[in-house]
């Protein structure tokens, strides 16, 4: 039964993204460099541990994953960017294993059918499938962790609960909008709501993980003194945008006078850690925003933003309202202008476009996405207070919420305009919304509930 139905999943899935592919042309293009979150190719191909041991921008993990394609493919190679294509589909074909798992463990409706519409049809997957880019990744990780969360919940082994300590910490390792914080908040839930996690050997597994967590802020705090990446600076400006004006901390600007701040940097750390601060990787032009120059520049724009927030309140209140309203009208992205396009992409533009020229029509689509997301808010906070849900089922509903409002806030206040992107991270929530009303029972959990009861 799992075999054949999946196979026709699967079927379809393949059958969508050939169409795609060949005849609307939509797939991966861009250099896998294009973003600031990479380092020069050349360094990660030649240089990689060095260049690691030396990255402040960004946690580690996804440098050292493209560092090590880099040196498996020989360089940046065409086959290069057909791999990282077709390593995006099967993690899309993965969740639809998984999704349609559940389902078989479960009484499902005839509704189950608009689920895998929504996960094989979908805009926003479609989209992040087709760039070079970690988003994807992250959506599927943050798939597995709810996957495993879910299977620990209904068998209590342990094995689950590391499974999901692990997915926080390459999450962590990844990309620094994943603080070890949402680790410390997962424990301390488990420890209150499943009395099997307050045993010995699960603390320590947990700090033992968690440890790893801080790693790379603890290696940025000996080298650079800081243990914060110099993204957060740049980011955090960006919120307060337009309304302030901080010309030289905008995300894509590189300051005109770069190289006096790189060498004033030298001179002050030359005899720290006997470390070459004139590495590439983080001074001259291949450095981008790892420039050892950024580390200050970013702690200056952090305190600047800090400071016009203190004096006009009022005016990021209504930056970040705007925002909440704007993301919350966006259901997947906003398909035409997004900053970064995939190959064939200008098909969904021109279609994207020529609605939103028209007012009215912009409108009703910004208000049809708001409603459907509040509803789904709507739903998962009712079932939290109805005493006819399944405890089991309000503990997993719990999690579902609060991983999801943390990434939201997380990009609402420090990074505006990619609060979308954001979302996607925790686009599971949608999954897992059509999962629930598929449901006959709307419970996944009410036999386990039962047995509690």
């Amino acid at each position: 039964m799992l075999r054949i139905s999946f196979f026709y999943l699967a079927s379809i899935f393949i059958v969508t993204r050939l169409i795609l592919y060949f005849y609307l042309g939509i797939h991966n293009v861009q250099n896998i460099s294009y973003t600031w979150q990479v380092l020069d190719l050349q360094l990660l191909k030649n240089d990689l541990l060095e260049s690691l041991l030396l990255l402040h921008s960004q946690p580690p993990l996804w440098n050292l994953f493209i560092g090590l394609l880099l040196k498996t493919f020989d360089g940046d190679q065409p086959i290069f960017y057909y791999f990282f294509y077709v390593y995006h589909l099967t993690l899309t074909l993965i969740i639809i294993y998984l999704t349609n798992n559940i389902i078989l463990k479960n009484n499902f409706n005839k509704l189950k059918v608009y689920l895998f519409i929504f996960i094989i049809f979908n805009p926003a997957i479609i989209y992040f499938e087709s760039l070079n880019y970690y988003a994807h990744t992250i959506f599927f990780l943050s798939f597995l962790f709810f996957y495993n969360f879910y299977l620990y919940v209904i068998s209590l082994k342990d094995k689950y609960i590391i499974i999901c300590y692990i997915i926080i910490l390459l999450k962590t390792l990844i990309w620094s909008a994943y603080h070890p914080v949402v680790m410390i908040i997962f424990y301390l839930f488990l420890f209150y709501a499943f009395p099997s996690i307050r045993k010995k050997k699960n603390f320590l597994i947990f700090f033992f993980i968690l440890f790893f967590s801080f790693t790379w802020q603890i290696k940025n705090k000996i080298i650079y003194d800081s243990s914060l990446n110099s993204f957060l600076g740049f980011a955090f400006a960006m919120t307060v945008m337009p309304a302030a004006n901080f010309p030289e901390c905008g995300m894509g600007n590189i300051p005109n006078n770069l190289k006096n701040l790189e060498d004033k940097f030298v001179r002050e750390n030359q005899n720290r850690l006997n470390l070459d601060f004139k590495h590439p990787s983080i001074y001259g032009e291949k450095s981008k925003k790892n420039s050892v120059a950024m580390i200050n520049l970013s702690r200056e724009c952090f305190n600047k933003t800090l400071s016009f927030i203190i004096q006009n309140p009022m005016s990021y209140i209504k930056v970040i309202i705007i925002e909440f309203l704007s993301t919350h009208g966006q259901l997947t992205i906003d398909l035409g202008n997004y900053l970064d396009r995939p190959a064939g992409w200008e098909f969904i533009k021109e279609i994207t476009l020529k609605i939103d020229t028209n007012n009215h029509y912009k409108l009703a689509r910004q208000l049809i996405n708001f409603f459907f997301i509040s509803f789904v808010y709507s739903y998962f906070f009712f079932k939290l207070i109805n005493r006819q849900t399944p405890v089991l089922d309000k503990k997993f509903i719990t999690i579902l919420l609060l991983k999801y409002f943390y990434i939201l806030n997380v990009g609402l206040f420090l990074s505006k305009y990619e609060a979308t992107r954001f979302i996607y991270a925790e686009y599971v929530i949608f999954i897992f919304f059509f999962i629930y009303i598929s449901s006959k029972n709307n419970s996944l959990f009410l036999k386990q509930s039962n047995s509690l009861a």
